[in-house]
Order: C-alpha cells, then sequence, then structure tokens
C-alpha cells in the first residue's frame, strides 16, 4: 500500500546450471543435515557441527563465485574475439 508497485523477475526456462544448484543444495543439506538459515543460527549457538556445515558452505559459495566469474569471463571474450554480430 505504501510502496512502489511489486515487480517479479523475468521467467526464465529450466536450464542446467539451475538443476546442477539444485541437486548440489540437496545433497549438502542430506549429508550435513542442515539448511543454510537453521545451519547459521545453529552455528551461533556453538554447536560444532553446524559452524563445520557453515564454514564448508561458505567456501563453495567462494568457490562457486570465482568459477561464475570465471566462465563468465571466458565466455565474454570468446564473444568479442569473434565480432559484433557473430552467433
Amino acid at each position: 500500500m505504501l510502496g512502489d508497485e511489486l515487480a517479479l523477475p523475468p521467467r526464465r526456462p529450466v536450464d542446467a546450471r539451475l538443476l546442477g544448484g539444485s541437486a548440489l543444495f540437496g545433497i549438502g543439506w542430506g549429508i550435513g543435515g542442515f539448511c543454510p538459515g537453521p545451519a547459521v543460527v545453529a552455528a551461533s549457538a556453538l554447536s560444532f557441527d553446524a559452524a563445520i556445515f557453515v564454514v564448508a558452505m561458505l567456501a563453495g559459495m567462494w568457490i562457486a563465485t570465482r568459477l561464475a566469474s570465471r566462465f563468465a569471463t571466458s565466455a565474454g571474450a570468446g564473444q568479442a574475439a569473434a565480432g559484433p554480430g557473430a552467433q
């Protein structure tokens, strides 16, 4: 009522990246026994298992970010080398 209009993000198709990320999330949740939010709460309550899970989760996020930026950079360089309008 008091804010701007709510805009939903554009709809994107299900792709291999989404399926792979979902699978990794589910595997991590199953092996670790924690979902990310509750794991942070449990780690703050000094749960050793949750703390290990959170450290591993943060390491995985850092690695995923590094890989994503590396692949984005190499994909952009390949398109730039091909020239404008190249498919």
